[in-house]
Formats: C-alpha cells, structure tokens, sequence
C-alpha cells in the first residue's frame, strides 16, 4: 500500500472551497474506490477550537481554555511553541485581545497538532487526505493583517516545516473580493468572522495570494499548485477541471 496522497484546497472565503471538497472526496470514494480523509483548518480539535473562537470575534470558554493548556499535544515537541502558546492562553484567560502574530502561532499550533496526529497517519495508511486550507492561507491572511512575509516564514520554520509535511497538490480557488463579501451576505445563515467581514481585508488577501503564486518560494508551501477562476466557472465547471488534474497527475499511476 502505497502512501495517500495529501490535495488542499485554497482561497478566499465563500470561493466554493468547502463545496469542491466534499465533491472531490465523494467522487475518490464512490467512482475510484480511494479511502479519503475530509479536513479542514482551523481543525475541530482543542487548539482549532481556541483559534475557531477567536477568529469569530468570541471568548473561548475557561474549560476550552484549561483543556488548551492540559492538552498533551505532540505539538509541544517543537519547544518554542510550548512557552508561546501559553502566553497566548493566558492572554485569552485575562480577557486581552491577541496580536495579529499571535493568532497566526495558534493557527499553526493547530496545523502541527493536526499534521502529527491526523494528516501524516492518515497518508502514511494510504489515506488521501482532502483538506479545506493549509499554510498558503497562513501567509495570505496574515500578510493581509499587515504581518511581514519574513516573519511568517520564520514562524513556519520553526513548527509546521521541521514536520516535512506539505501537500501533494494544491487548488486555489480565485474570485474577486467582492463576490466573496456578496455570496457571504447571500448567505443568510453564516456567521461573519473578523477577516470576512471588510471588503479592504479581502482585497489584501486576494493580492497576497496572488503575489504568493508569483513567488519562486510558492512551491515549498506545495508541490504543485493550480489557479481556477471561480468567478468565470460554475461549481459543476471547476469540479470537473479538478478531477481531470487530478486523474493525469495521480489516478493513472495507481
């Protein structure tokens, strides 16, 4: 049994990320008999939930907090993090607002602890994984926070690289800003977060995507990367374009 292959799925909110991934999953599980994982970021687990409540502008609960700190994540192997997710914790006890960097560490605390614990087991069982963001939105949501590209570079060095883990291969979704910001107010029964909520964010976050593409280090974040243009196709459109890449690039060889 071979090792599973790992695709993410990229983009800004509302870009139909979600949506090809649940169709691309099905379609590996029902048509080509291939055992699939879904994930997503920020994960369900215990950090996710911290990083999943701050993002959406809410407290995270003290028992959220207390089973944060309790929690003995293989994350805490990277021993920088150790000392500064607890600072972040406690800031979130005493009811301060955190820094731009230092939801960005959550954020990555999350994907090591998922990485070890979910993703690499699942890939090295021959799973593929099927995964709704990874560290492309890092960079792209935290540069449009105005966070420097070194620093979360350096930041990504020290946690989720030293996993050497990184996607197979990597669909960014594109659309305007603007038809982000329309299909979340289209979308009567979803919850606004602080990144979604301000169409000059959006903006930075489409033109950090784009200037991430652009850049010759793009490729150690994925091994391969393809742009579709979610504003010019249809969902039914952008679906099949997926699975065509993917059948040249993978199913073939099995």
């Amino acid at each position: 049994m071979g090792r599973g292959k790992f695709i993410v799925f990229e983009g800004l909110t509302h870009s139909g990320k979600s949506t090809q991934a649940h169709a691309i999953a099905s379609w590996l599980e029902e048509e080509c008999g291939v055992k699939v994982l879904r994930n997503q970021e920020p994960t369900k687990r215990i950090l996710g939930r911290v990083a999943r409540e701050v993002v959406m502008k809410r407290n995270p609960s003290p028992v959220l907090l207390y089973e944060a700190t309790e929690y003995p994540s293989p994350y805490t192997r990277l021993t920088r993090f150790v000392e500064l997710i607890n600072e972040i914790i406690e800031c979130l006890r005493k009811g301060q607002a955190l820094s731009e960097l230092q939801i960005q560490m959550l954020f990555l605390a999350d994907r090591c602890d998922d990485v070890m614990n979910v993703i690499r087991p699942a890939l090295r069982n021959g799973t593929w994984v099927i995964q709704d963001r990874f560290t492309l939105s890092t960079f792209a949501f935290g540069m449009a926070a105005y966070l420097s590209y070194e620093d979360i570079i350096k930041l990504h060095h020290e946690s989720v690289a030293l996993l050497r883990v990184k996607p197979d291969l990597a669909f960014f979704l594109d659309i305007r800003a603007e038809e982000s910001l329309k299909r979340l107010k289209n979308n009567k029964g979803c919850e606004c977060g602080k990144y979604e909520e301000h169409i000059d964010f959006l903006r930075r976050t489409a033109k950090a995507y784009g200037n991430l593409f652009a850049a010759p280090g793009c490729y150690e974040f994925s091994s391969n990367i393809t742009q579709l243009n979610g504003d010019r196709k249809t969902q039914e459109e952008m679906t099949w374009h997926i699975k065509e890449d993917i059948e040249s690039r993978f199913l073939d060889k099995i």
